[in-house]
């Protein structure tokens, strides 16, 4: 958490993707990485926007949200820098589905998938776009193509079971 105020910009962006890959959602840890969204320095700003994204904060209120807002922004503008990537894509893409943007992210999560039709995460994002248009078919088989390419996709048997139920469910 102290590194994030570290005076050399590289440490405090080592230091606010770090506590986004910790997968804590800790008051602490959302409150540095929230403070790093007005940062001098453009990386560390876009990791705190990206780590955030991890973390499923995409919105905020007030000026914590338009510091947000612009960092996304940045975040976004970094990610598009880098089109041969599928990583970079498939994270342009949660990010546009979490911001509400379902058309961008689905064009981008295939352009993700065209890149890398191996990697997992793009068909999870692509599963959860489908899932909420309400088409849990094709959720199901995308989630499904997920899990085969890796087990390990974090909650990706919940989301097969919970679009296995809504299936079965009565209309």
């Amino acid at each position: 958490l102290g590194a994030a105020s570290d005076p050399e910009p590289m440490v405090r962006a080592a230091a606010v993707r770090t506590l986004g890959s910790l997968d804590q959602r800790d008051e602490r840890v959302l409150a540095v990485l929230m403070a790093r969204l007005v940062d001098d320095t453009r990386v560390v700003r876009t990791r705190a926007a990206e780590s955030l994204l991890a973390l499923d904060v995409s919105t905020a209120p007030g000026r914590a949200g338009e510091a947000l807002a612009r960092a996304q922004q940045d975040l976004a503008t970094s990610l598009r820098s880098f089109p041969e990537s599928a990583e970079m894509q498939a994270t342009l893409a949660w990010l546009h589905a979490q911001r509400g943007e379902d058309a961008e992210a689905a064009r981008v999560v295939e352009a993700a998938l065209a890149l890398d039709p191996s990697a997992a995460r793009p068909y999870v994002i692509r599963g959860v776009l489908f899932a909420r248009a309400g088409r849990f078919s094709d959720a199901l088989a995308s989630w499904k193509a997920a899990r085969d390419r890796d087990p390990a996709t974090p909650n990706i048997d919940r989301m097969i079971d919970e679009a296995t139920r809504r299936l079965a469910a009565p209309p």
